[in-house]
């Protein structure tokens, strides 16, 4: 969580950490991180470390927090890995001037510039009682959604293709 010795895993004696070799992924690995919101929440723990409860973040933290979520989008566009990336999103105007669901990651400014990261870009969805996803550029108009290679996710039958993505549509036995 980006703090030091953060009391909830301090109290866990049996609390292990796991380095990864990133020089060493390979693209037979599938890297899931849960979630990019998390990240930039560490992120600016790191940054205020050491600062007061109540501490308002200044021009060169922000400057500090681009520096630092630039750098992970990057590594996730470059490793030689498979990255799947997971976030909650959030509304926020365009240049256009028009409000658009993005991918709530680093700042404001950030935020919408996160998915030229990525080759996917696919945006989930309830409506009404049923699971929807998408991945075409205009799938739904308020979120950014986009395919580098014309995947169109929501043409897919989950019940005629298996992937452990389409786990995520399969009907709850609970």
């Amino acid at each position: 969580h980006g703090k030091h010795k953060y009391s909830l895993y301090a109290k866990e004696t049996a609390a292990t950490y796991v380095d990864i070799d990133i020089t060493k992924l390979t693209d037979d690995t599938i890297n899931v991180f849960e979630s990019l919101n998390q990240f930039t929440v560490s992120c600016i723990n790191a940054i205020t470390l050491g600062k007061p409860d109540g501490y308002k973040m200044d021009f060169s933290d922000w400057g500090q927090l681009l520096t630092m979520v630039n750098k992970f989008c990057l590594w996730v566009q470059n490793v030689p890995a498979h990255v799947i990336c997971v976030t909650h999103e959030e509304m926020l105007p365009m240049e256009d001037g028009k409000m658009r669901l993005v991918p709530a990651m680093g700042s404001s400014k950030f935020a919408p510039n996160t998915s030229r990261f990525f080759d996917h870009v696919i945006y989930l969805k309830l409506q009404g009682k049923e699971r929807k996803a998408g991945s075409s550029t205009g799938w739904d108009m308020q979120a950014i959604t986009g395919s580098r290679s014309n995947l169109q996710i929501e043409k897919v039958d989950s019940a005629k293709v298996y992937s452990p993505l389409s786990m995520l549509f399969a009907a709850s036995k609970a």
